[in-house]
């Protein structure tokens, strides 16, 4: 394996998983600490180097116009199974994941908004609001003394129905 002049030969890796501007980077660390350079020496300009390397393919990924979004894999699925039932035609382009989302997206409405962010609200935030509201409309009391007329029933609570409500959907008993 080597060649008149001591040092190893390189055999090129057969599955080209090494860049050339790597093999070409070992070489140099190679010879140079076999020259008798110092490795620390040698490992800070390679160090340097990979740094430079590195800003250079930041740059290159700034180029690229999609991005990951995580969702869950019920959600996927389902999209998927859009996609599939929408590309089942004879002619025309593929409809991507993209372009579903985009035309979903422009179909939401007010309405659709104020329902997401209704139930993203927890159980301290509801009870919050209804703190607030109350101190707007009735003058402030402290949230102890709220909780304590709303517990004895002297506020009513908001989801409690009143007569007027209308029952929900598919209930059983409203049906007959």
């Amino acid at each position: 394996m080597e060649d008149q002049g001591g040092a190893p030969e390189f055999v090129e890796r057969s599955d080209k998983t090494w860049s050339q501007e790597k093999v070409e980077t070992f070489k140099d660390a190679f010879f140079a600490v076999a020259s008798g350079r110092k490795k620390a020496t040698v490992y800070k300009e390679m160090e340097m180097e990979q740094v430079t390397t590195s800003k250079a393919s930041k740059a290159k990924a700034a180029t690229i116009s999609t991005a990951g979004l995580r969702v869950k894999r019920e959600t996927k699925k389902r999209v998927m199974q859009e996609l599939a039932r929408i590309n089942e035609k004879e002619f025309g382009k593929r409809v991507k994941a993209d372009d579903l989302i985009v035309l979903a997206l422009s179909l939401v409405e007010a309405k659709h908004i104020d329902e997401l962010q209704t139930r993203s609200l927890s159980n301290a935030d509801r009870l919050e609001q209804q703190y607030r509201d109350h101190s707007k409309a009735h003058g402030h009391i402290t949230k102890d003394a709220f909780l304590g007329r709303l517990l004895n029933h002297e506020i009513a609570s908001p989801s409690q129905p009143t007569s007027s409500s209308k029952k929900p959907l598919g209930d059983p008993v409203a049906d007959r």
